[in-house]
């Protein structure tokens, strides 16, 4: 079995494949691995989605060998054995993961071509790339957690967040929930008063007083933190003023993010800025004030919503694999 890499954190395994599939015809399986949920599409041979199905949360960081093995046995029996595969995964950033997940691919597709990466590039793969020539490209991912990518047409890439709940992450809906479980708190003890929104927040939680709050968070996941944004995100278009505050701050957050990414990558030529994950396909407000704000800020740019995940993108990255045999990856390292 030869091994061919690319640049970055995509890595090609070439191996002979057996093309079969269960169930549909499948030629090539796309994989993107988020903080909340995975998702997954099979694409025929003339590149049409046949099937798509989610699974269960799959950030690298927050996954044991055994649960990564698990889950990638569970795709295997909607999904067989594809002649290739694309695989975006979160939490993916040193040498040190990609043996993980070599190692749990390999148990389970021995015989089909793999190409592994990141989260990012494969929603990069999803959205065309802008026509003229030098361009600039930044990314924002905000779903559970948050990133900010951004890439030139010469090559220089640049990451800005990523770093997981515990240091970063404020921007997506850990952040917004997290955050508002704050101000929400520091409300009560400043005025002795529960507002309408620590209420909401309680009673979605099934919790009777402020103080089980300190119990539920110390052990609430990732994602249960995260699935108090949309409560958050109703109380500021009904423009409570802690709603308010919270999504008002994250969205100067994601303008100064985009903005760092587009002066680190040299930012010349034509600009293009795609906005990507839950809280922007599930939330129209919220996306259109981050365009107008982006169109502000660069009024010449792009704006483009590549909905809320790159599994496309990974079965065309897969798919591109499975013609040519190898592709340069220009995934962050």
């Amino acid at each position: 079995r030869d091994l061919v890499r690319s640049r970055g954190l995509g890595d090609v395994y070439k191996r002979q494949a057996s093309g079969k599939s269960s169930g549909v015809c499948v030629d090539s399986v796309g994989i993107e691995c988020g903080g909340t949920r995975t998702t997954v599409v099979g694409v025929s041979k003339q590149g049409r989605v046949v099937q798509r199905q989610e699974y269960s949360a799959g950030n690298l960081q927050l996954l044991t060998d055994s649960q990564l093995q698990q889950l990638f046995q569970d795709i295997a029996l909607t999904f067989g054995s594809p002649r290739c595969l694309g695989i975006g995964m979160a939490g993916l950033r040193r040498p040190l993961d990609r043996r993980r997940v070599r190692a749990a691919l390999d148990s389970v597709w021995p015989e089909t071509r793999i190409y592994v990466t990141n989260d990012l590039e494969t929603i990069l793969a999803s959205v065309p790339e802008p026509e003229a020539r030098p361009y600039s490209r930044v990314l924002l991912v905000a779903g559970t957690g948050s990133c900010c990518l951004g890439r030139s047409s010469d090559g220089e890439e640049v990451k800005v967040g990523g770093w997981g709940h515990h240091l970063g992450d404020h921007l997506g809906a850990y952040g917004i929930g997290i955050g508002a479980i704050r101000e929400l708190v520091c409300d009560l003890d400043r005025t002795g008063k529960l507002s309408s929104l620590l209420r909401r927040v309680l009673t979605s939680l099934k919790l009777k007083h402020a103080d089980d709050l300190i119990g539920w968070s110390a052990k609430a996941t990732k994602s249960e933190i995260g699935g108090l944004a949309p409560i958050i995100f109703s109380a500021w278009k009904r423009e409570h003023p802690i709603g308010k505050k919270v999504i008002e701050g994250v969205v100067e957050g994601w303008i100064e993010d985009a903005a760092a990414c587009f002066k680190r990558i040299g930012g010349g030529g034509a600009s293009q800025f795609i906005l990507s994950g839950g809280c922007f396909s599930r939330q129209a407000k919220f996306a259109r004030v981050i365009e107008a704000r982006l169109q502000q800020c660069f009024p010449e740019c792009q704006v483009v919503r590549a909905g809320e995940d790159g599994a496309e993108g990974a079965a065309e990255l897969g798919r591109r694999l499975g013609r040519r045999g190898s592709v340069v990856s220009k995934g962050l390292g």
